[in-house]
């Protein structure tokens, strides 16, 4: 045992102090492949391009190709990625103390988000996207010949990996954890992937039509970055959206949710690096089982949601933080690249949704502790000088970290609509088609989410109602929160005896576990408390702190079955099963029955949707004939008849203004503006005073035609008791049936043309 548990520390410390080799032998059969590869993906691209898209009504008896051919850009983008943040990591010396699988997880999130804003500059600079798309992916490759070699060789070592770790001398104990944590793992990873072949579902996609997938289109159209003035969500940093307009601009929408749910993937990645270097290979498996299968969050896979980057680089910035505390509190260059990439991290989290700032009292408090501790070890003026210089240096390089991926969009935001910070900040930057009555709205509608009564809201208990009572919380159909996250109402006890421990034994081991749960710890804590008091009680704004939590939980657990086992191991040698080592197995068993159980909450609901790719993978339905039956949950028939007559019957000129519903991704070649936030009808009486001048609002701004969504307007009315719109609805509708011309009803759906304003005549 003893030997067994040495071989495993040499292996961890190798693999921490000898990084990936940067420079292998050259292999010229890579080129070749890759070129092949290329034009394999040529004979999907042309079925793709030529006879999927062009008759989206009929079913297609090879669709396997056109999902292959989406697949192969999601791929192409992710491979450009990879390889783009190995090249930019390769020169930092804080490499050398991560494992492979952190510095691959890093590099891909990284390089991703740099793509990412390299698409924002090709709209900037009004280049046309699909070509661009095309050579970059295609070509980009070819730019990065050292990362590509390491990408294949670290493929090529998987077999031997894998065939290593069957031999090695192992108790039965961790290989079966191992074996059934990791088979769990990958079977709710392969149902992200398999629930990405269909379209978003309605029901829980309802923003990826109204944004993350309808701004991308809209760019498309004007093959250039625009600013849309009153459209509050269309002006947020659009990061990993980015990617979303890549695969929008090559005809496969769909191939943006594989990019999105491989977020998913790099997190549990970091998940089991940081966990496996302090705690072992079987509890870094507990805490990616608990994770992988929480319904809570992979209710949002499949949907073009950004909760899967969200995380991942929230959850980068935390280990980089704890890197950063472990090995020495900054003591030299990799000191500082640790801080500075933990808080490039932390700037993407933001640029990809500003709901991150739940991440900065945990990750703040990690950032003061460390250089709290550097200033008390000084003993002297000398000493405390320079500790006060190197304190400054590396806060100094966090916070430009953070700054960096931030800018870009304040840059276009500062350009298209005269504030860096549109819609926020009105008062102070000024905004275009933006006043006092949208600020009011959006609060009122905000402020509305969640209990706001009886004992819960008396006591702001909400973070302990969100486990107990998901459907409180919930937008759509709730989902739990996951059964392992209640585990880390353990952390603190269990905290303070690592703490004491650790640095009783001084050992780097128990040092290491110490901070990292104490990392979990405050960062859990610091992400609940945001959200608590933030007033945006939805459950998917509290999915940073439920994961970080079940990540606390499950790392407990395993945790606690290892130390069990180990210690009924070393203390017998004569019966295998003793009191002791049947508690190890108990505690892997409920991990193993809530992670499954878990997975086919999730599983089930796909069942009572309808939701499943076998029709379009078998030809039997075609794609339109699925959108119109499997998203009629949340879109229903009065909506698609609705877009149809827009489509066929009006003008292409002009705009056209959605009130209540925003959902105008369905929209073909038409310039128009969403009502993502409900605050429209409230500006337009507000800004307009009188129906002369809210007629002269619409003409000013170019809108042609309104839709008018009473449903909708209802329901932010009384759902989210929504009071200023409730106060400016009946004002705007006599304007409507008075000053604009009807055009179509269906159901709850008006259609009015605004008539065009009259050129006034000299005298």
């Amino acid at each position: 045992m003893a030997q067994t548990i040495h071989a495993r520390a040499r292996d961890t410390m190798t693999a921490t102090r000898n990084p990936p080799s940067w420079r292998t032998p050259s292999a010229w059969g890579w080129p070749l492949r890759w070129l092949l590869t290329v034009a394999v993906m040529g004979g999907p691209g042309a079925y793709h391009w030529f006879v999927y898209t062009a008759r989206p009504d009929l079913p297609h008896r090879f669709t396997a190709l056109e999902d292959l051919f989406r697949i192969g850009v999601a791929a192409a983008i992710i491979l450009l990625g990879l390889l783009c943040g190995l090249r930019i990591l390769r020169p930092l010396r804080v490499v050398a103390s991560l494992s492979r699988v952190e510095v691959f997880a890093l590099g891909a999130g990284l390089g991703l988000g740099i793509l990412s804003l390299f698409t924002l500059i090709l709209g900037l600079l009004h280049l046309y996207y699909p070509v661009t798309f095309i050579l970059l992916l295609a070509f980009g490759p070819w730019l990065f010949p050292a990362e590509r070699r390491q990408v294949a060789s670290a493929l090529g070592e998987i077999p031997a990996t894998l065939s290593r770790m069957a031999r090695n001398g192992a108790p039965l104990f961790e290989k079966l954890a191992c074996l059934l944590l990791a088979a769990l793992s990958l079977s709710a990873m392969a149902l992200y992937y398999t629930r990405d072949l269909t379209l978003p579902a309605s029901s829980f996609g309802y923003d990826t039509y109204q944004y993350h997938w309808a701004i991308p289109a809209l760019l498309l159209r004007a093959h250039v970055w625009q600013g849309f003035p009153g459209w509050a969500h269309a002006n947020l940093p659009f990061t990993t959206e980015m990617l979303n307009l890549i695969a929008i601009g090559l005809r496969a929408p769909t191939a943006a949710n594989f990019v999105q749910d491989t977020f998913g993937v790099l997190f549990a990645m970091l998940v089991f690096g940081l966990l496996r270097r302090h705690f072992g290979t079987v509890v870094a498996w507990f805490a990616v089982a608990a994770v992988a299968t929480i319904p809570l969050l992979i209710a949002y896979t499949s949907q073009s949601y950004v909760e899967m980057a969200l995380l991942f680089y929230g959850f980068a910035s935390l280990t980089l933080l704890v890197l950063w505390l472990v090995r020495g509190l900054g003591v030299g260059r990799s000191g500082v690249e640790a801080l500075a990439l933990a808080g490039v991290a932390l700037g993407f989290a933001l640029s990809v949704k500003y709901t991150a700032l739940e991440y900065l009292p945990g990750l703040a408090l990690l950032l003061f502790a460390g250089c709290g501790a550097l200033l008390v070890r000084a003993r002297d003026a000398v000493a405390r000088r320079t500790a006060l210089l190197l304190v400054a240096r590396l806060a100094l390089a966090f916070c430009l970290g953070a700054a960096a991926p931030m800018l870009p969009w304040f840059a276009k935001n500062w350009i298209y609509d005269g504030n860096p910070v549109y819609p926020a900040l009105t008062g102070l930057f000024g905004g275009p088609a933006w006043d006092a009555a949208r600020d009011q709205t959006l609060t009122s509608t905000f402020q509305h989410f969640g209990p706001k009564i009886g004992l819960v809201a008396r006591l702001h208990l909400y973070a302990l109602d969100l486990f107990a009572h998901p459907e409180r919380y919930a937008e759509t159909t709730p989902f739990p929160t996951g059964h392992l996250a209640w585990c880390a109402a353990l952390a603190l006890p269990a905290v303070a005896f690592v703490l004491w421990r650790g640095w009783l034994t001084r050992t780097d081991r128990r040092r290491g576990q110490a901070i990292t749960l104490i990392a979990l710890t405050l960062a859990t804590s610091g992400c609940l408390l945001v959200w608590n008091q933030s007033g945006a009680l939805v459950e998917r704004y509290a999915i940073p702190p439920v994961t970080l939590a079940t990540v606390l939980g499950a790392a407990l657990l395993g945790w606690l079955a290892t130390a069990i086992f180990a210690h009924a191991r070393i203390s017998t040698t004569v019966r295998i099963l003793r009191p002791a080592q049947l508690a190890a197995w108990a505690l892997l068993l409920l991990v193993a029955v809530i992670s499954a159980k878990q997975e086919r909450s999730y599983l089930w609901q796909d069942v009572r949707l309808g939701r499943t790719p076998l029709p379009l993978l078998t030809g039997s339905i075609s794609e339109d004939q699925y959108r119109l039956t499997r998203l009629s949950a949340g879109m229903p028939t009065d909506f698609w008849q609705m877009t149809q007559y827009v489509n066929d019957s009006l003008p292409h000129d002009g705009k056209l203004l959605m009130l209540g519903r925003g959902t105008g991704y369905f929209f073909d070649n038409r310039d128009y503006v969403a009502d993502s936030g409900g605050d429209w009808i409230p500006y337009i009486v507000a800004a307009g005073k009188s129906p002369e001048g809210m007629l002269a609002l619409l003409q000013r701004q170019g809108f042609t035609y309104v839709v008018y969504d009473a449903q909708l307007v209802g329901f932010l009315e009384h759902k989210y008791e929504n009071r200023v719109l409730t106060a400016s609805v009946p004002t705007y509708l006599a304007f409507q049936q008075r000053d604009l011309t009807w055009v179509a009803t269906w159901g709850n759906l008006s259609l009015y043309r605004v008539p065009a304003a009259v050129a006034a005549t000299s005298p």
